[in-house]
């Protein structure tokens, strides 16, 4: 297996972006889910990093 860490380089954007608004939706019947639950939990926290 290769390591391809050092392929992927972040760079500033060479434009100005607008700000905008990001939502998750999911359909009623998985908003008790565990593992839906999980996953949303865990993109909030990531994105909240950002």
């Amino acid at each position: 297996m290769h390591d391809h860490s050092e392929a992927l380089k972040v760079v500033e954007c060479p434009f100005p972006v607008p700000g905008f608004a990001v939502s998750m939706l999911w359909h009623e019947r998985n908003h008790g889910h565990s593992g839906q639950r999980w996953i949303r939990e865990v993109v909030i926290e990531l994105a909240g990093k950002l």
